[in-house]
């Protein structure tokens, strides 16, 4: 059995100017560190056994801010990943965080799959699916290794980490899992809010039974709650302009 948290970064520069930046300058703002440091305050008791982010630097700062605020793993490896990257913005690089938004209404119209997606030049959500489904797999696999019980922290984006959860509903409807406490009126299948956390619980493979995923919690985000108002992706997030997706956010 292992633990897993798995936490989306903390706000960044490119939230707060509403512009979609390259990696290596999408860094923390200063509501991000701020971010990072109150979550770090509310885990700093937990014993993480593993630490695993993507490697883009807001990820990555932000795991080090957790790690370097913990009591009791602050000199655990932590491990960057490039599967946990969040998808491929590159061809946009410099534009409105908005551009997208055109690009996916007519999407939307064409009736094809959601997962067929892709922003101009970049991948699509299904290539973003099938990295976030590696990553899942080979942790799997980790836990049914290790002798011990596990507490893994990972630190990702806000899309890929709805692909994660979208890819253990998708097993679960495959009957290849047994998944429990999915709720969608609690925001299962929803893009997270910047530095807030789902936890899951995941359990060994049996060779009678199906691995057991539970989502013991789901958009933590009350070490948020001593920040006046709410940060800048949020505000955004909740403007008539993304009104169409208005319901892909928890809000």
């Amino acid at each position: 059995m292992a633990t897993v948290y798995f936490v989306r970064h903390g706000e960044t520069l490119g939230n707060v100017q509403k512009l979609i930046l390259h990696p290596d300058e999408d860094i923390l703002s200063k509501g991000g560190i701020l971010e990072a440091t109150l979550l770090s305050h509310h885990l700093a008791d937990i014993k993480f056994s593993k630490a695993y982010c993507s490697d883009y630097p807001r990820a990555v700062n932000t795991a080090e801010i957790l790690l370097n605020g913990n009591t009791q793993s602050n000199d655990l490896e932590l491990k960057k990943d490039k599967t946990l990257r969040e998808i491929c913005t590159d061809s946009l690089n410099g534009k409105f965080a908005s551009e997208p938004l055109k690009y996916l209404l007519e999407f939307l119209e064409t009736g094809r799959p959601m997962d067929e997606f892709s922003l101009p030049g970049t991948e699509s959500l299904l290539q973003v699916k099938a990295r976030a489904s590696c990553f899942f797999k080979e942790l799997c696999e980790y836990i049914d290794t290790s002798e011990e019980p596990e507490t893994i922290l990972v630190v990702s984006h806000g899309l890929y980490l709805k692909c994660v959860m979208d890819i253990i509903h998708e097993a679960e409807l495959a009957n290849d899992l047994n998944v429990v406490n999915w709720d969608e009126k609690a925001g299962c299948g929803r893009i997270m809010k910047n530095a807030t956390y789902m936890k899951l619980s995941i359990g060994r493979k049996c060779q009678d039974s199906l691995r057991s995923v539970e989502f013991a919690a789901i958009h933590v985000h009350s070490h948020l709650n001593s920040i006046p108002g709410t940060d800048s992706l949020t505000r955004m997030v909740k403007t008539k302009e993304w009104a169409p997706l208005s319901g892909c956010f928890q809000v």
